[in-house]
């Protein structure tokens, strides 16, 4: 049997620990770039897109919910709750819609959906009262989390101030002739009876009645004012006065409220 020895005078070399380790990490490097990243690995967030917002007493209005998903693709629907925190507001001041958004896969990029509340309507003069809403991402697919944005106030703006409308300014009452008429009526609903009194400057006509209550129930219903003067049989040019009112009630916006003047043209 013949051998053939090639590289005859050369030593015969095996590969060092160092190379084979260095082989080892190459390898390894190229199966981590050739294998895609797991799902979770992405990094969606949900946030409001405004902390706050301000709305009237009435109709419905929408918070704006958005998801980013960074420019990766979701794998799994995504679902958010809506947690009702309360305020200064009522629970019967609004009504709060779905509790709960789906945001069904795939989605790239950016989604948006609105969670709606219905705003009650009232006539009552009250302060600006307000809620928040909180929202959460309970199951956390995709990584999905809560960003910087995850609680919203609304704040409900009071429409209905308090006041007291007179039905003209100046009134024209003949000596002896039959009663002149105006009416007072209220602004909003009160939270309690409002008490309005009538008064002429310089006695020279007579009111009635002297005073009038509006009530929580009746405060939309205008009320008369009749104006008399009677006659002196005295020869004598217009004379001039004025009806003063004031306001009495337990209702801090309507006690002392600034009420407009009649002036009398006699």
């Amino acid at each position: 049997m013949t051998f053939a020895v090639h590289g005859a005078g050369q030593p015969l070399r095996t590969p060092s620990i160092l190379t084979r380790v260095l082989a080892v990490i190459a390898l390894a490097a190229s199966i981590l770039i050739a294998v895609p990243a797991p799902s979770d690995a992405l990094a969606v967030t949900v946030n409001f897109d405004l902390a706050t917002s301000n709305t009237g007493e009435s109709g419905t209005h929408d918070v704006v919910v958005t998801l980013d998903t960074g420019g990766a693709t979701t794998t799994a629907d995504i679902v958010v709750d809506i947690a009702d925190n309360g305020g200064t507001a009522s629970p019967g001041d609004y009504t709060l819609g779905a509790t709960q958004l789906i945001f069904p896969s795939p989605i790239t990029g950016t989604a948006s959906q609105d969670v709606s509340v219905t705003i009650a309507t009232d006539d009552l003069s009250e302060a600006d009262e307000e809620f928040e809403l909180e929202l959460s991402v309970p199951a956390n697919p995709d990584g999905a989390a809560g960003g910087p944005t995850t609680t919203h106030t609304v704040t409900i703006l009071d429409d209905d101030p308090a006041g007291v409308t007179v039905s003209t300014g100046s009134l024209n009452v003949t000596e002896g002739a039959a009663a002149a008429t105006y009416t007072v009526v209220l602004d909003s609903q009160p939270t309690a009876d409002v008490t309005i009194t009538a008064s002429v400057t310089d006695d020279l006509a007579g009111v009635d009645p002297i005073s009038v209550t509006f009530t929580p129930g009746n405060w939309s219903t205008p009320a008369d004012f009749d104006v008399e003067v009677p006659d002196d049989d005295i020869a004598e040019g217009n004379r001039a006065d004025v009806v003063t009112h004031a306001a009495t009630s337990a209702d801090a916006d309507y006690a002392g409220i600034t009420i407009a003047d009649v002036d009398l043209v006699i």
